[in-house]
């Protein structure tokens, strides 16, 4: 039996849904940047420049310039990575 909070609840996760879906139909422009500083600072960026919401901002958060990045599904390749980043 659905409760009045699981209606609101409902309600809410379909607004947020719709907003989000509204938000990426105005997104033209994809920048793809490797560090969150850089994503932030972009996006402030921006911002100022109004462009942020015809902007999605992608960061990957890894240091690529350290390797191998190949076989990051296999378990003990993606541990070898991260020994290698943390002794980095």
């Amino acid at each position: 039996m659905k409760t009045r909070s699981d209606d609101l609840l409902e309600k809410h996760i379909e607004t947020v849904d719709n907003q989000r879906l509204q938000e990426e139909e105005l997104q033209t422009h994809v920048h793809i940047v490797f560090s969150l500083s850089e994503a932030g600072s972009l996006k402030v960026a921006l911002s100022q420049l109004g462009k942020r919401e015809e902007s999605r901002v992608v960061a990957f958060n890894d240091w690529f310039s350290v390797g191998p990045i190949t076989e990051l599904r296999v378990i003990t390749c993606l541990r070898s990575r991260h020994w290698r980043l943390f002794l980095f």
